[in-house]
């Protein structure tokens, strides 16, 4: 697979850029001319980075955990959840238009619930309607394809890193999603949003899928396919890679 697919437009995220520079000889960060070094795989867990217009230096950054969201980056759900959405919304009279939909995308569906009916002045049992959307989505499940260009990345990676999902879904729905694209074997955790305390945008779920891998998030890279996951992954200090970029 052709780097430039794997790892597009990477940015130099957070500090990491700065802290590199103040110490060039740090065992896993080291900078070459890219005039003389080509972009390529240097070890197992070590990957080139692809130079910006602003950096024009290679890094070697060292990962040796991959950490992906599902919805709507290892799979593609989304226009089926925004059906299921549209079924119980219309049910409970509630408004969610579609923009912001996405835009909430990552956000369990108990809490977006529960932000509509106090935004709206509904009386709304949550959990409740949230169950009802969970079963308003399953039949729907055999309609899920996989997002090929981020699947292959984690294919590639298979027994060399370890890897892990980290979802604002429900552990059940989850599963049985990356059973049916038959990758669940690929992952050794899949975190959701029952297992954490604080949701997207805060970090907890990442890191507590570097946790599960056992990686410190500074060596994971993280996939994800909306702001407010990609705020989340850069908040547990990891490196951050936008999917929209691979898939268009």
């Amino acid at each position: 697979m052709p780097w430039s697919n794997v790892w597009p437009k990477c940015r130099h995220e957070g500090g990491r850029q700065t802290a590199a520079k103040q110490n060039r000889d740090h065992p896993t960060t080291k900078f070459f001319s890219s005039s003389t070094v080509k972009p390529r795989r240097f070890r197992e867990g070590t990957f080139w980075k692809i130079p910006t217009a602003e950096h024009p230096n290679y890094i070697i950054m060292q990962i040796k955990g991959l950490i992906f969201d599902c919805d709507g980056t290892l799979a593609d759900t989304m226009p089926l959840h925004w059906h299921a959405w549209q079924l119980i919304t219309q049910r409970h009279n509630l408004h969610f238009p579609e923009d912001r939909f996405y835009s909430l995308g990552g956000v369990p569906s108990r809490d977006i619930l529960k932000m509509l009916a106090v935004e709206q002045g509904r009386s709304l049992d949550h959990i409740a309607v949230a169950h009802e959307k969970e079963n308003a989505y399953l039949p729907l499940m055999s309609q899920v394809e996989p997002i090929h260009a981020v699947v292959e990345i984690a294919r590639e990676h298979q027994g060399k890193i370890p890897m892990a999902v980290a979802s604002g879904g429900t552990q059940k729905i989850i599963c049985e999603v990356l059973e049916h694209l038959k990758i669940r074997h690929l992952f050794a955790a899949v975190v959701t949003s029952e297992m954490v305390k604080n949701q997207k945008p805060a970090p907890d779920i990442f890191l507590e899928a570097a946790r599960r891998i056992g990686v410190e998030p500074r060596y994971c890279r993280a996939y994800e396919d909306t702001e407010l996951g990609l705020t989340a992954i850069r908040a547990a200090g990891m490196d951050a890679v936008d999917v929209r970029s691979l898939i268009g």
